[in-house]
């Protein structure tokens, strides 16, 4: 059974919802990165690398096959020959393309759609 891309990105965000920043505060990871977004259409880059160390650590489980799987479910990967894969790279690329959709998902939640109005 291989996993889903989007089954790693809601676990990412799970992790990421969980994950307490440092500091006195104890502020919570994607709660944080709500807030930036909300008020600035930005976070900071450290946040994002939080994030990248939650997928690197996801992505330390998987099997090679269920990571060739998860690449190919991607835009990116879609239209590749997973013979002529190797896991070693596709984890890398794989990392960015997970880090881009938790972002856009944090992005969608932060700014939800304005409702129209009557």
């Amino acid at each position: 059974m291989s996993l889903s891309f989007f089954a790693a990105v809601d676990d990412i965000r799970d992790a990421a919802i969980e994950h307490r920043l440092p500091g006195p505060r104890k502020k919570l990871l994607w709660a944080t990165i709500l807030a930036q977004v909300a008020k600035r259409d930005a976070c900071d880059g450290s946040l994002a690398n939080l994030l990248l160390g939650i997928i690197r650590d996801y992505l330390k489980k998987p099997t090679d096959e269920d990571i060739i799987s998860m690449w190919l479910q991607t835009e990116s990967g879609g239209g590749d020959d997973p013979e002529e894969l190797l896991p070693e790279c596709v984890r890398i690329d794989l990392e960015m393309e997970l880090l881009a959709e938790v972002t856009r998902v944090a992005w969608d939640e932060a700014r939800p759609p304005k409702r129209k109005r009557r």
